[in-house]
């Protein structure tokens, strides 16, 4: 592969060479997330938000798909959560507690996706209990925002986060986070 980085991607993927060469991407990295042959298998999701001045009905747009283990089929079920004094909402879980997508009163709508597993370097929160506290607290994206950069966290994710007129990811790390607008 150019640029020094080994012979690491199968011939016959040129495509991805360039993707790997022009991005500075790790291919080690690339190859346990995206084929799960060196990390075994790869869990995830991919989540989407459709802001208002791109629908027709000038409606915000969201969406997931869920790639998980069948094994935890026995718990995935749907949720509503009303706990006096916090923002009711919906969730739709494969976990024992937690929740991995809300949609709550005010509009503001929650999902997370699994990002490569990094070694926490700090003590942090887990995933499922911030998405809870986004879900019961938080009635627009700033203020879901604040909530993910304010901590540190335990496990690498990326939260998507939308409310009825903005969207952005929040990737998170043990290391930081980084917020990606539209």
């Amino acid at each position: 592969m150019p640029g020094g980085r080994g012979n690491r991607v199968p011939q016959g993927l040129g495509d991805i060479e360039r993707f790997l060469d022009g991005g500075h991407w790790d291919p080690d990295v690339f190859l346990a997330y995206f084929f799960a042959s060196k990390k075994g298998i790869l869990r995830g999701c991919t989540n989407f938000a459709v802001l208002p001045d791109a629908t027709k009905d000038s409606h915000t747009v969201v969406g997931r798909n869920y790639d998980w283990a069948y094994s935890d089929l026995a718990y995935w079920e749907a949720r509503v959560v009303s706990v006096e004094g916090l923002l009711p909402f919906v969730s739709y879980t494969h976990h024992w507690i937690g929740h991995p997508d809300c949609l709550n009163a005010a509009g503001m709508f929650v999902a997370i996706s699994s990002l490569p597993r990094g070694e926490a370097v700090d003590p942090g929160v887990q995933w499922n209990l911030l998405v809870g506290a986004i879900a019961s607290s938080c009635t627009s994206a700033a203020e879901a925002v604040d909530l993910l950069t304010g901590g540190s966290h335990q496990r690498s994710i990326t939260y998507l986060i939308a409310d009825r007129v903005s969207a952005c990811a929040v990737e998170a790390t043990s290391r930081g986070t980084v917020v990606r607008d539209p």
